[in-house]
């Protein structure tokens, strides 16, 4: 049996947060891509080899409001 997933993908949202990974969550998908976040975080992750992690969306909510979060690598942006 093959399992299907939602995966949502923001690739130009100015700015990722845990508002739309939320929403996200709560239309049933599972996981997220996301691209353009600041320099400094993207940096940041990539040096603590963390480009993957559960992204918890709501502090008040339980489990089910982790969303496994993408970032890519590598931005459309040129230069910094």
């Amino acid at each position: 049996m093959i399992k299907k997933y939602r995966i949502s993908w923001a690739i130009d949202p100015f700015g990722a947060s845990s508002a739309i990974n939320r929403l996200f969550n709560q239309m049933g998908f599972k996981a997220t891509v996301h691209d353009r976040i600041s320099f400094l975080d993207r940096d940041k992750l990539i040096a603590n080899n963390s480009m993957e992690f559960n992204w918890k969306t709501s502090p008040g909510i339980a489990t089910k409001s982790k969303m496994f979060t993408h970032i890519l690598t590598e931005n459309y942006c040129v230069g910094r």
